[in-house]
């Protein structure tokens, strides 16, 4: 496996499977010079991988207690799938040999390009290269899944934020950032260059040295040969800085994207994409800079950590409606407190995406933003919340479906506010101060206030301008108790 140089990033499991080649080919009735017709290869890969169990499935064997992916699922991986992994396999054997189209006329399984000619497999010297080959595209065909995702959390002095690296995309940039990060290689480097809510740029190993900062963004390149260079450069994509006109040169420096950034589209190879922490590169973006972009105060990474990915499992998920119903929302308002009895008997997925809401902090440092005494008083708006929602809170707002319910919008009853859309709830809700019947069945009650009405009641009272409270009236934090 070692040959490979890391390129094919094979799976622990395919690993597995090719040390228990030898044992299982040894007991093929064929000699070791004995040629595999190629039109037999195409004969196995045109039909369901499952044609293939009376081969394989000796070789997966040791894996019976391992988990369904590591299997391979044979069922549903089809010929177009084995096809590009016989592919890529192919080229880094370099099995190709020019195609002959009068000695074959039927098309090849797969090909590959060449300089002017269409290329097709040579014929594998002997049986047991030939079925390495099948056996080596099954594990490339599921590695993608298979193998563990890395993280990459990166500590710096204005905050820490988290890549997902992407070793299909660009495996040798990500091996030489994870081997220079586990080496503390990124540690006291800073980011040099910037541009506000645009972009920051850093990892240049002369950056450690304050008095080198006039050759800063010169250091630690041209040790990367290119890979492919990314179609799209979206919000978050980490990418490998390059010397101009030289796609060799790439090392250890990589920038972000703070915002998409389409004119970079096709020009830049991205080995990661940030999964928590842009208010922390935000923050870095804003880093005063001289006249040609570069910062002039120090931004310094403290430390990479190499990790797998954890396993959060995330609450409220999978909860029933009755396990739902065990839970209190309290809203720590600067009225006081307030206490939600939730109903998740009329309303279960509001509910849930409340409670997922509120325990990821969303609805922290928001505003009662609304106050129209003898109907409602409203908060939870994120056109009110102070500090801008992280990525991970971002990506749990999404619209509502309406579970629009029998329940009488009187004092006390909480319901999700909308738009004229009725899926159009989000965030905003609303706590009625009177008896409005019009709302009844137009809005999706979820919850009623069983504790704390001398607070709502001073919301309510609350000096306003219009709809408008004169004084800010804070939802502090939305905490679950149960």
């Amino acid at each position: 496996m070692r040959e490979f140089g890391g390129q094919l990033a094979l799976a622990q499991a395919s690993e597995r499977i090719v040390a228990r080649l030898p044992a299982v080919l040894g007991d093929l009735p064929l000699r070791d010079d004995e040629a595999l017709p190629l039109e037999a290869v195409e004969c196995w890969i045109e039909r369901p991988l499952s044609d293939l169990q009376h081969l394989l499935g000796p070789l997966l064997d040791p894996l019976g207690d391992a988990p369904a992916v590591h299997r391979f699922e044979l069922q549903c991986f089809q010929y177009q799938h084995v096809e590009r992994a016989l592919q890529q396999i192919a080229s880094f054997l370099h099995l190709c040999a020019p195609f002959d189209q009068r000695k074959k006329s039927r098309p090849a399984p797969f090909d590959c390009q060449g300089e002017a000619d269409r290329y097709t497999p040579r014929v594998a010297r002997n049986t047991r290269a030939s079925i390495l080959l099948l056996v080596l595209a099954l594990g490339v065909a599921t590695s993608a899944s298979a193998q563990t995702v890395k993280q990459a959390v990166v500590e710096t002095s204005a905050g820490t934020f988290i890549v997902d690296l992407d070793p299909v995309a660009a495996p040798n940039h990500v091996a030489s950032f994870t081997k220079l990060a586990q080496a503390g290689g990124y540690e006291g480097t800073t980011f040099h260059r910037m541009v506000r809510m645009g972009m920051v740029q850093g990892g240049d190993p002369l950056s450690k040295d304050p008095a080198k900062s006039a050759a800063y963004g010169t250091g630690g390149l041209n040790t990367i040969k290119a890979e492919a260079r990314a179609a799209k450069m979206t919000r978050g994509s980490v990418a490998a800085v390059l010397i101009p006109n030289r796609p060799d040169s790439a090392g250890a420096q990589f920038f972000i994207v703070l915002a998409d950034q389409p004119a970079l589209d096709n020009q830049y190879t991205v080995f990661g994409h940030v999964s928590e922490g842009m208010e922390a590169l935000v923050k870095i973006s804003q880093t005063p800079v001289d006249g040609e972009g570069k910062a002039t105060e120090r931004v310094e990474i403290r430390k990479v950590t190499i990790r797998e990915v954890p396993v959060v499992a995330e609450r409220f998920v999978s909860d029933t409606p009755e396990q739902l119903a065990t839970y209190r929302a309290v809203l720590d308002t600067s009225a006081g407190p307030i206490t939600l009895e939730l109903l998740p008997n009329k309303a279960p997925e509001t509910v849930r995406q409340f409670l997922r809401l509120a325990a990821a902090g969303v609805y922290d440092h928001t505003a009662f933003h609304r106050v129209v005494p003898g109907f409602v008083v409203q908060t939870g708006s994120l056109t009110s919340k102070e500090t801008p929602l992280t990525d991970r809170q971002q990506r749990l707002v999404h619209n509502l479906a309406p579970e629009f319910n029998d329940t009488k919008h009187v004092k006390g009853v909480v319901s999700m506010a909308r738009g004229d859309d009725p899926g159009s709830a989000q965030t905003s809700f609303f706590i009625v101060v009177g008896v409005s019947p019009t709302l009844d069945g137009a809005y999706t009650a979820f919850g009623r206030v069983i504790d704390g009405l001398a607070a709502l009641d001073a919301i309510e009272a609350a000096p306003r301008t219009g709809e408008a409270p004169n004084t800010r009236i804070e939802l502090k934090a939305v905490r679950i108790i149960n």
